[in-house]
């Protein structure tokens, strides 16, 4: 017996080994078929992959111990009983870890490992009432105003120094320790409300400068300052959507005036080509002669009206195009006032026009700053006091050139500087002249238009018109 024994001693390596090969081989299949079924697919966890790892891993623990402990026993005592025990106990206990392992890879493959926990369960409930927590506390700090939040704030605050501060008699380090710990807490506070409030401020100055397009970022904010930055949002929606429904309705209204004002130009024209006719017969009544010119001046004034009318409306909508070139400021001037001069005679107007010394240029479409000129020269002559003087100058300060139109008025002006550039206002209340009141809106309208500016100034009797554009 002895010798055969002796003769099987060096296969036992090589025994050893691939027992150690086929235990890792079917400990590996073991995994790789933990959870699976024959011909369905997906993961099939067993009934203990319910209970928690942790706690498998409690018993486990407990289980070695014992076998640790129970072999340490009969090491010492070599009772028989003892010795079976552990030997069941060491197979249990085998088995369990084997099966701990298969449950992990079921776990692994059904991605529960960690959320199948203990302590995972645990801190999700902690995580839950926190949560709930600050919903509550969010709900009841948001029905405080901002101000007594900033209150609360301070008080809590200096309630926390003055509890350091008395702590600093008996344990300074440990105050000096709770104090930089308060400090650290909050800083990142202070900062964050930095930071949100400049973010806030940028949008609102924005949204002021007229940038509609502009959005306050609110992501990362909290509170008050998520409700503000929303707020700014809507405040940009809103004022967007009101400019473009004006847009809207100022072209809808251009359109509508242009379209009935070239339907009713067909029948005025014919009124008044037949008030001409009427007016050139023969007639021994005086008065048939006389009602043909009122019914043909008046026809013509009907037909200025809606001229302007269209232009006023197509100029403040920026429907009309403009084709600006470079223009010599003196030579304009110039222009105006040969144009105006025997009008301004006829009305009993003294015309006194003053250049600079240096050549001026200006960016303009000829014909509109021509109808600029016309509409503003035309109510000087019509609505300046009789024997007065009308003065028309150009002035430049290098950067920027300025139309200077001045006269007296000779009657009381009943409006302001702004109510006389709205449409249909006229400075005499009495309307015993035939103006429509749109000649300062044109002017105003084709001025911006051309990049240009107009300002009108009233002092007592004396109005004054200022139209400036820049140098080129």
């Amino acid at each position: 017996m002895i010798d055969v024994t002796y003769s099987l001693l060096y296969w036992v390596y090589p025994i050893g080994l691939l027992s150690l090969a086929l235990s890792v081989a079917c400990f590996i299949i073991l995994m790789c078929s933990s959870g699976r079924r024959p011909d369905r697919d997906g993961v099939f966890p067993g009934i203990f992959n319910k209970v928690p790892i942790d706690l498998f891993l409690a018993l486990l623990a407990g289980g070695i111990i014992l076998l640790f402990w129970l072999i340490w026993e009969v090491w010492y005592t070599g009772e028989i009983v003892g010795a079976i025990l552990t030997g069941i106990l060491t197979v249990i206990s085998v088995n369990v870890a084997l099966g701990l392992c298969m449950s992990i890879a079921a776990r692994i493959k059904e991605k529960t490992l960690l959320s199948n926990t203990l302590i995972w369960i645990v801190l999700k409930l902690f995580a839950r009432f926190f949560k709930l927590l600050g919903k509550a506390l969010s709900a009841l700090t948001g029905a405080i105003p901002v101000i007594w939040k900033a209150v609360l704030a301070i008080i809590c605050n200096f309630s926390i120094d003055i509890f350091l501060l008395m702590m600093a008699y008996s344990w300074d380090e440990v105050a000096f320790f709770l104090w930089s710990v308060k400090t650290a807490l909050l800083l990142p506070f202070l900062l964050y409300g930095a930071v949100m409030l400049t973010r806030l401020e940028k949008g609102g100055k924005a949204i002021a400068q007229g940038d509609l397009s502009y959005r306050v970022s609110t992501a990362h904010m909290i509170g008050g300052f998520k409700r503000h930055g929303n707020d700014l949002n809507s405040i940009s929606d809103g004022m967007t959507k009101a400019v473009e429904e004006r847009l809207k309705s100022e072209r809808m209204k251009t359109e509508l005036i242009t379209n009935v004002s070239h339907d009713i130009k067909t029948p005025i024209t014919s009124i008044i080509n037949y008030s001409s006719l009427i007016a050139e017969e023969e007639c021994n009544c005086e008065k048939h002669r006389e009602y043909s010119e009122v019914l043909i001046r008046k026809s013509e004034h009907l037909k200025r009206l809606l001229s302007d009318l269209v232009e006023v409306s197509k100029a403040s909508t920026g429907n009309l195009d403009v084709e600006p070139v470079p223009c010599d400021g003196a030579v304009l001037l110039s222009q105006v006032a040969g144009e105006f001069e025997d009008l301004c005679k006829n009305a009993s107007l003294e015309l006194i026009c003053s250049y600079p010394s240096t050549p001026v240029s200006i960016m303009a479409d000829p014909k509109k700053i021509w109808r600029v000129f016309e509409n503003l020269m035309g109510n000087a002559c019509k609505y300046s006091l009789p024997g007065s003087r009308v003065y028309l100058s150009l002035e430049s300060d290098g950067a920027k050139a300025s139309f200077i139109i001045r006269n007296t008025s000779k009657a009381p002006i009943a409006a302001t500087a702004d109510e006389l550039c709205s449409r249909f206002v006229r400075g005499d209340s009495s309307r015993t002249t035939e103006g429509n009141g749109l000649g300062l809106s044109i002017a105003q309208s084709l001025t911006e238009l051309q990049g240009g500016k107009m300002d009108v100034t009233v002092d007592g009797d004396l109005f004054k018109v200022v139209i400036t554009f820049p140098n080129i």
